[in-house]
């Protein structure tokens, strides 16, 4: 193996290791998560915020949410209640990774703000994917309330909530630390690609003066 190819590997390696660093601890620790916009499955809104979770699990658990935020369209809503495994008679909730929350088929997962006092009203996210196929944003009164959004049959095309077998809710927010070490591993990978280079160039240069 050429030394140009080994600084690449070990520079790789390093990629590597960072990128666990990078990632929050799946064991023990709450891990942060972004939720994902999907604006062609939200008539035009858009949504943003974060998800805190206890750690990864293989069925969510509402009580395993420990807090969190979502904003539609600027209006911010903090998460007071979560209901996944527990809240779905076919006991299917999300998948959580050390990555990603996910929705598997005939999943069921809902995020909720809650009632102003001396209100019946509150805003909820639904993932729906057990006994109704639905994505919305609403409000839920005693009589339905307004709507953002209510997509009964999400499209599978790419750009759609539906366009992969699990619906991908959201993607974990790397530690700062973790990122300040990916992009020094870039760095240093170009760096080291960079004088391979060079020194092959100047390697080519002396045998062509001195044939």
């Amino acid at each position: 193996m050429s030394p140009c190819l080994r600084s690449v590997r070990l520079v790789m390696l390093g990629c590597a290791a960072n990128l666990a660093l990078a990632l929050p601890s799946a064991w023990g620790e709450p891990i942060t998560y972004k939720l994902v916009d999907y604006p062609l499955d939200q008539g035009g809104h858009h949504l943003s915020g974060t998800i805190v979770a206890a750690g990864v699990s293989a069925n969510l658990w509402g009580s395993q949410v420990l807090g969190g935020a979502f904003t539609i369209d600027g209006e911010s809503f903090s998460i007071g209640r979560a209901f996944g495994y527990e809240a779905n008679p076919r006991g299917i909730g999300p998948i959580v990774t050390a990555t990603e929350i996910l929705l598997p088929p005939m999943g069921f997962f809902l995020i909720e703000h809650p009632a102003p006092e001396g209100s019946n009203e509150w805003q909820t996210i639904t993932w729906n994917r057990s006994w109704r196929y639905e994505y919305s944003a609403k409000s839920e009164t005693t009589y339905p309330g307004p709507t953002y959004w209510w997509n009964v049959t999400p499209a599978s095309d790419p750009g759609h909530i539906a366009a992969n077998e699990s619906w991908i809710i959201a993607t974990v927010v790397p530690e700062p630390s973790g990122v300040v070490l990916l992009s020094s591993s870039a760095v240093s990978l170009l760096f080291s690609l960079w004088l391979g280079v060079r020194r092959r160039r100047l390697q080519a240069g002396g045998e062509s003066l001195s044939s």
